[in-house]
């Protein structure tokens, strides 16, 4: 079954339970969407709240076999702008490219990178 959205068309597929999968066009390019559940990175992960000027660093961790990463936070106050900083590593010791955000007072944010 084949659909029309904004020009482009999407292809349905479903599997042998009736699940939808949905194939579509991204950079030239068509790929398979699917919704897998999540894993949650417990080296990278914490509750607790942060005091003004506060960092929360992180530690490499391998992501090779994702196909997608999904960054979520709260927060009451604004950052700094760029303050949200992803940084990407071959070796997990020099830095090969970085993605900056600023994160709004008094949202829940999630950024995706692929």
């Amino acid at each position: 079954m084949a659909t029309e959205l904004n020009g482009n068309t999407l292809i349905s597929i479903r599997d042998n339970n009736g699940n939808q999968v949905n194939v579509i066009p991204c950079n030239g390019c068509y790929g398979v969407v699917a919704v897998a559940p999540g894993h949650v990175s417990t080296a990278n992960s914490t509750d607790v709240a942060l005091l003004a000027e506060g960092v929360f660093t992180g530690v490499w961790e391998e992501v090779t076999n994702f196909g997608v990463l999904v960054i979520t936070l709260k927060s009451d106050v604004a950052s700094a702008t760029n303050g949200l900083v992803i940084q990407f590593s071959s070796n997990g010791t020099d830095v090969d490219s970085v993605d900056e955000y600023t994160v709004m007072a008094d949202t829940s944010n999630s950024c995706c990178e692929q």
